[in-house]
């Protein structure tokens, strides 16, 4: 069924005309299947466009409202990074966006950034609370040839229906688990308006090189990322010798040649692709599998995450890497499940957080209130590690199970550090 579907919703998502009875009339003999396709593939709002215009409800329109909402404090977001100097770039979102034809309308979650450092991280956090911003996901940072990366979630509520959700990535952006997209996004910036504010976005082969690197982290390629690499590849100005070099730099040339193939199968059409990045990959262990499930995560390993970390770190530690993330991802299993969690405290003594945060296996930050701010360092204080910022003090953990008993108790014991060296 999903051989029929999936063409059928990649139409819809370019089409324009969302009243063409040829459209209502293939909708009207898939609807019972199609709406749970839709939203797993992040293709709901282009159904909720059709299903409007046959006169059904009126959810598309409470959608664009939000989306107007969204976009106006987004714009207040950028004009102030954009007054203090902060350097920043927006990705995916807005930046995809205003690539889709008139009328066409690309679903869209949280609004993602990446800023160029920790010390620009800081900066923005500081900005972005004079607006009313609070954390949604607390930092988890790590560190990467000597520069911190990382990722925290924000939000605003803007009324009753509708909140503004942030993702900022630091340094540069996560591809999985150990691997991160690095590259000067910003140098080769180009600008986009969100309301009139000028914003800027990755270049023409930035943006096809996030795209890849973030299909690694998802189980199975969706329909929106065929969409997505279909208007990007329409871009007057791209490179395909520069993208070809970003994505062998990466490791990630197999998983470009897999969206590639997935693109035409649900396009139904080729890809103006040059044969020379094409070239090989077919006769390739994996490349015809299933692209998801086992399957998918020992491709990944094979081709991306190994030979990455290998150039990286040298092949005993991405081996060692891997078997790390058995380890977290056990944790973490048991954690969201709320499972064994005296177990997994006993565990994570193992691997703590300083020792994740060195090997880029990502530690949490917990942000407390006593402390004074200062220059961004890691500090034991009673057996415990905490991190000093120029905004403040944080926690950091593995897993996020510290007790309010045992946060205040830290966060006396930073007030009274921070008394006790008040020179430092």
């Amino acid at each position: 069924m999903q051989e029929q579907l999936l063409p059928f919703l990649y139409r819809l998502a370019l089409t324009p005309d969302k009243k063409d009875e040829s459209l209502i009339r293939d909708y009207k003999r898939m609807q019972d299947e199609l709406k749970k396709i839709a939203n797993e593939n992040k293709m709901l709002v282009p159904i909720l466009q059709l299903e409007e215009t046959m006169g059904l409800h009126n959810e598309f329109t409470e959608r664009v409202r939000i989306r107007a909402a969204q976009d106006a404090l987004f714009a207040e977001v950028a004009k102030i990074l954009n007054e203090n100097g902060v350097t920043y770039i927006h990705i995916k979102g807005n930046a995809m966006k205003n690539l889709y034809p008139e009328n066409c309308f690309r679903q869209m979650g949280d609004y993602d950034m990446v800023v160029s450092s920790i010390d620009e991280f800081w900066r923005l956090i500081t900005l972005i609370e004079t607006l009313g911003f609070d954390y949604q996901n607390a930092p988890s940072i790590g560190e990467f040839n000597g520069e911190v990366v990382g990722v925290a979630g924000f939000y605003k509520k803007i009324d009753e229906t509708c909140m503004l959700e942030l993702e900022v990535s630091v340094g540069s952006f996560t591809m999985g688990f150990t691997s991160w997209l690095t590259g000067d996004f910003w140098g080769e910036a180009r600008t986009t308006e969100v309301n009139g504010v000028p914003v800027p976005i990755p270049s023409a082969e930035d943006m096809i090189l996030i795209l890849t690197g973030e299909s690694v982290g998802n189980n199975i390629f969706r329909l929106r990322d065929a969409v997505d690499l279909h208007l990007q590849l329409q871009a007057p100005d791209l490179d395909f010798e520069k993208l070809h070099t970003r994505l062998k730099r990466h490791h990630l040339d197999m998983e470009f040649y897999l969206l590639v193939q997935y693109y035409e199968q649900v396009s139904g059409q080729k890809s103006n692709i040059p044969g020379f990045m094409l070239e090989g990959f077919s006769n390739r262990l994996f490349s015809k599998q299933s692209l998801f499930g086992k399957q998918s995560e020992l491709r990944k390993k094979l081709y991306h995450y190994i030979p990455y970390n290998a150039d990286h770190d040298g092949l005993f530690k991405a081996l060692l890497l891997e078997v790390l993330n058995v380890y977290r991802n056990k944790l973490t299993f048991w954690t969201v499940r709320r499972k064994n969690l005296k177990l997994v405290r006993t565990l994570e003594k193992v691997f703590p957080p300083f020792a994740r945060y060195k090997l880029r296996i990502l530690a949490h930050l917990i942000p407390v209130p006593s402390g004074t701010p200062g220059a961004y360092a890691w500090i034991r204080l009673r057996g415990k590690m905490v991190v000093r910022t120029p905004i403040g003090w944080y926690v950091a953990s593995c897993f996020g199970l510290e007790t309010r008993e045992e946060l205040l108790e830290i966060d006396a014991t930073i007030a009274e550090h921070c008394a006790t060296y008040s020179g430092e």
